[in-house]
């Protein structure tokens, strides 16, 4: 979801999605544990953080979104999508013991990174 104007470079930005969502659903033998996984983009001066994390949501600034005449940034932007999709996939399964658990993060990163390689 993104506003209207900025619509094409959604469709550039996220044109790989179902492939990672497919890998990750192949790989790991398991549905996603959610019915529902949403991506949000608006306005940088919208969001408190570049991305956030929610329970089958992902709101995102609307800065990493990419047209297709810029290349060389894409594959940052992918990297930071496939990150929060894995991120919403373990982080159902492990929680923290406190609200900000550095050794849960920890754990999160590096499952999402396990699974990238």
């Amino acid at each position: 979801m993104c506003l209207s104007s900025t619509l094409s470079k959604l469709d550039n930005t996220i044109s790989f999605f179902h492939d990672a969502y497919s890998c990750y659903e192949d790989y790991l033998a398991a549905s996603f544990p959610f019915g529902l996984y949403k991506q949000i983009f608006l306005p940088s001066e919208m969001v408190v953080s570049p991305t956030s994390f929610g329970a089958s949501t992902c709101i995102f600034s609307a800065d990493i979104l990419n047209d297709e005449k810029v290349i060389d940034q894409i594959i940052g932007t992918r990297i930071k999508l496939a990150y929060a999709l894995a991120r919403q996939w373990f982080g159902i399964y492990t929680s923290a013991e406190e609200p900000n658990d550095g050794n849960y993060i920890y754990l999160l990163d590096h499952m999402w990174y396990y699974l990238c390689r």
